[in-house]
């Protein structure tokens, strides 16, 4: 800095110069108590957070007890003493602050509202602080209001005539009917009901006074049974999340890129979407949606620009998933058996079930990665190990592949797939295993998994130090009868070790154990203790 901006200032004191631009972009990278704390910092930050354009009103940071329910019997203040105190606090607080940004025509950018009503009198406030808040050209609004048992607060319908909200997010409201002419989001880009009472009529009317909308969110709103968008030609994102009852949908937006239908309540109900002409769709996710094997792999076959799959507690057992962009693929279904996947651009698979389903897959055209990871209290078998096997053996470039087994029972021997055509053991450059199973199948294990492909390198992470110990002592006892002993009459369950030139182990800062003493070089107790192996085959 020049000679002349340092007179009469502190050299080490830059901060303080940063232009109010550069400050207020400072803060929206912090929380609201962080930025509270910038006042600290010096007297002009202390100004400048003073009409920071972003106002986060949570009813929690004045006490946590301000946000329980209103019990049915005794009385809260009986716990919490200093309760009203502590509302009261709250309320003078927002008041103070509005009425400060008002009087001096400060602009407010976000406001966020999070706040209980135990009774009528509560009202009148939060609809002064809304209008306030509306009035001062805000651009992004969230109101989260509480309410006991089934009375849900009603927005002010000046909310819907606030030209300048670019984003708007409602929890736990009730929508009364207004006339269309009412409603003005011009300027709407994103918007979010959540635990909203509407009826379809209103949502109609909301979505097509928004020609700008760029998102969608309708999550668990109840008197909603059907929904048609249209015509809406930046639309990007569609969330739809049922809770009581099923939603019908009927999307028409060829700018779509991004489609979430989820049934929120325990249980797998019937797909009621249609997806018109939606070319563009790049990230689909499901849950608990009921659809058939061949219904599924239909509606894929409709989005060839799709790079992102999620399918979650969905009742498949055998689908084709074929694309040719699809880059991230994510499969949580239960009873899932045969997965046959054409996707050259996959990087990276990752499933959760009962069973390891038969997966095969062309080759992608660069490295992937697959993450398996098995229910806890399942089983595992000989024909699991063949499952691995023909996985490995078929996905060239497979970078890594980290299996999390939970399993009370693993066996395996030869004579349960003498008759299975089996592929060449594959290589395979890395496998991570997070192991959570009791010591007793660390030897099947063992001779499942190296019999299903020989890695590089084996990194295990165990649930305490006494499991890393334990399967240590049968990893060295297998190692030093292929390493120092005569193996002629090994059983032909550990063929693996026919192939095994040598084997390194080490902890996870790098340091090298040494085989005899191995089980007694433990380093300190960690949280989530590693064991990683290199192999030459």
């Amino acid at each position: 800095m020049s000679k002349t901006m340092n007179q009469g200032m502190d050299e080490t004191d830059h901060i303080s110069y940063l232009p109010e631009i550069v400050i207020y972009n400072v803060m929206d990278f912090l929380s609201t108590k962080e930025v509270v704390r910038t006042s600290i910092l010096s007297k002009r930050w202390q100004h400048v957070q003073a009409s920071y354009p972003s106002l986060d009103f949570d009813q929690t940071y004045f006490g946590i007890e301000l946000a329980i329910p209103k019990p049915k019997k005794g009385n809260l203040v009986d716990r919490y003493p200093d309760l009203e105190e502590k509302r009261d606090k709250f309320i003078r607080f927002v008041d103070e602050t509005l009425l400060r940004f008002h009087e001096q025509g400060l602009r407010i950018r976000k406001f966020k509202l999070f706040f209980t009503i135990f009774e009528s009198a509560m009202v009148s406030p939060v609809d002064r602080w809304i209008g306030l808040a509306t009035e001062g050209g805000v651009e992004e609004l969230h109101l989260r209001i509480l309410s006991p048992g089934d009375a849900l607060y009603s927005v002010p319908q000046t909310v819907f005539a606030t030209k300048s909200i670019k984003a708007l997010k409602l929890e736990n409201f009730k929508l009364e009917p207004l006339l269309h002419q009412s409603i003005r989001f011009r300027s709407l880009q994103k918007l979010s009901l959540v635990f909203i009472h509407v009826d379809s009529p209103m949502i109609a009317s909301i979505i097509s006074s928004c020609p700008l909308i760029e998102e969608i969110e309708l999550i668990r709103c109840s008197g909603l049974h059907k929904v048609h968008i249209s015509d809406l030609h930046n639309l990007k994102l569609v969330a739809i999340v049922q809770h009581q009852g099923v939603i019908e949908s009927d999307i028409e937006a060829p700018s779509l890129q991004n489609f979430r239908f989820e049934e929120d309540n325990r249980k797998i109900c019937p797909c009621k979407f249609n997806l018109i002409a939606c070319p563009n769709l790049k990230e689909l996710t499901l849950k608990r949606a009921l659809v058939s094997d061949h219904q599924f792999t239909d509606l894929i076959s409709k989005f060839p620009l799709l790079e992102v799959l999620r399918v979650i507690h969905c009742w498949l057992r055998r689908v084709e998933i074929p694309n040719q962009h699809l880059k991230l693929l994510e499969l949580r279904c239960l009873e899932l058996q045969e997965v046959e996947i054409d996707a050259p651009k996959l990087q990276s698979l990752h499933y959760l079930g009962k069973v390891i389903p038969m997966i095969t897959s062309t080759s992608p055209s660069g490295q992937w990665e697959v993450d398996i990871d098995l229910l806890p209290h399942q089983r595992m078998n000989s024909r699991s190990f063949c499952k691995v096997r023909n996985l490995v053996a078929k996905s060239e470039n497979l970078k890594r592949l980290s299996l999390g087994i939970q399993c009370l029972e693993i066996s395996f021997t030869m004579e349960e797939i003498k008759d299975i055509l089996l592929p060449l053991v594959p290589m395979v450059d890395h496998i991570e295993l997070y192991l959570g199973s009791p010591s007793e199948v660390y030897s099947a294990l063992l001779d499942g998994l190296l019999w299903s492909c020989h890695p590089k390198i084996l990194s295990i992470e165990f649930m305490d130090l006494e499991s890393r110990n334990k399967f240590i002592m049968v990893l060295r006892e297998k190692i030093v009868s292929k390493l120092d002993l005569n193996f002629e009459h090994l059983e032909s369950i550990r063929g693996w070790q026919h192939d095994l030139k040598d084997v390194e182990c080490h902890d996870e800062d790098g340091r090298p154990l040494n085989w005899k003493p191995l089980s007694d070089e433990s380093p300190i107790l960690q949280k989530r203790p590693k064991l990683y192996a290199t192999f030459q085959w």
